[in-house]
């Protein structure tokens, strides 16, 4: 679903699972209708260079080595089916947590959450880890990601 929103620290503009969020929007001056409309053109065309931009760079983690372990064991998930073919999980969003958390712990990944939030389009895993680390199947699921995964 597409979609532009003029609201401040709000997503302006949706298309897909590229959101694009800004900390402000500038305040427009008017002047006259037209001033308004090149104003309008000129802030939808940056929006377009920076979706296209996210589009095209790949998120990377500290090093190289790294890099090399995720794609290795993301490898090993999408064999499992626990990611589809582009590295999005297909499993719930507690699950993906401890997906992450692992393939962290594996790779070193310093900040975990940053990277997965980013990598994954999600929010606020940190409080989905703990949701998960509550329930009554972490253990059996856990047990089968490490051994798939180490």
């Amino acid at each position: 679903m597409e979609g532009n929103r003029t609201y401040n620290n709000c997503k302006i503009f949706e298309s897909g699972s590229t959101n694009i969020e800004f900390d402000h929007i500038e305040n427009f001056i008017v002047g006259s209708e037209g001033d308004l409309a090149e104003q309008l053109k000129s802030t939808a065309m940056k929006v377009k260079e920076v979706a296209e931009e996210r589009a095209v760079q790949p998120h990377t983690a500290e090093s190289p080595e790294i890099e090399q372990k995720i794609e290795s064991i993301m490898a090993k998930l999408y064999e499992q089916g626990y990611v589809d073919k582009n590295n999005q999980p297909s499993v719930s969003k507690p699950q993906a947590t401890l997906l992450a958390n692992e393939i962290a712990r594996v790779a070193g990944i310093k900040y975990k959450w940053k990277y997965f939030e980013k990598l994954w389009c999600r929010k606020n895993m940190k409080k989905d880890y703990y949701v998960a680390m509550g329930q009554k199947q972490t253990g059996e699921f856990l047990d089968r990601i490490k051994k798939i995964i180490e």
